[in-house]
């Protein structure tokens, strides 16, 4: 059976604060006005924020990320899979 790993592109991602309080929502919205994310509302009842994707509604938990894909579409990613799965970059660092 073939075995792919994944190519090395470098994404745009916010990790949401662990706590939910207004400093971290306030950051949050900056962020997504800074690369054009319009398609979110916080959801207070369950502490964090719900977020349109392809694949419908998603809810994002205290510390999950929120990551900008190849293609400009936007996706939750779980805290631990998320560093599981990406690096960090210094700024001005490509990957081809």
């Amino acid at each position: 059976m073939p075995k792919y790993v994944k190519k090395p592109i470098p994404i745009e991602a916010y990790q949401l604060p662990h706590e939910y309080d207004k400093e971290g929502v306030d950051k949050f919205h900056e962020w997504a006005t800074e690369v054009e994310f319009d398609a979110w509302y916080i959801d207070k009842e369950r502490g964090g924020i719900v977020i349109k994707t392809l694949e419908g509604l998603m809810f994002c938990k205290a510390g999950d990320y929120v990551i900008k894909g190849i293609r400009g579409e936007f996706y939750s990613c779980d805290r631990e899979i998320f560093e599981e799965s990406y690096d960090r970059v210094e700024e001005g660092m490509g990957c081809k």
